[in-house]
């Protein structure tokens, strides 16, 4: 059974990636600069970060087409250091990060029955409390869903751990 959730690409979704996280905290910034969002310390930080002028230098850097996944990506540990610190906007963005996560694997586990998972990614390796976040909304929702220890190298082997209990038919 081939069952895919997500996975639209970078731009179009990557939801709950340091890359999302990062986004988010960029695009909300800027609404919140215009009061259309909950109050956040992190605005001068992001625009350091990323070696800006100004906050609406954004705008040029997300829209380019030069600019890669990777260097957007980083800022997450500056959105995550502010949610540990208290920020609001911080925190509702890995609160809404976690729920999109969670949202994909009862997706997931409503189209194929399967109650193993492995929690793999650069964001949820990294940061204990933004793994914890996605783990309890798991298993708060999903409490027959059996989360097993993160693969020791790469996501390939997380893959594998749940191929071997998967029986193929022919």
């Amino acid at each position: 059974m081939d069952v895919k959730s997500g996975g639209f690409g970078w731009r179009l979704g990557d939801e709950g990636s340091g890359w999302w996280i990062a986004k988010e905290a960029i695009r909300r910034t800027l609404k919140y600069s215009e009061g259309r969002d909950i109050e956040t310390k992190m605005t001068e930080d992001l625009i350091r970060f990323y070696g800006l002028e100004n906050l609406k230098s954004f705008v040029t850097l997300l829209n380019s087409d030069t600019t890669e996944k990777g260097t957007i990506a980083k800022g997450s540990s500056l959105v995550l250091e502010y949610a540990e610190k208290g920020d609001p906007l911080a925190f509702s963005i890995i609160e809404e990060g976690a729920d999109e996560l969670c949202s994909l694997v009862e997706c997931t586990y409503k189209r194929t029955g399967n109650k193993k998972l492995v929690l793999y990614g650069g964001v949820l390796e990294n940061s204990e409390r933004y793994r914890q976040l996605v783990i309890d909304k798991i298993t708060s929702r999903l409490p027959e869903i059996e989360i097993l220890p993160s693969p020791i190298r790469s996501s390939l082997e997380g893959a594998l751990a749940l191929a071997k209990d998967v029986k193929i038919s022919t």
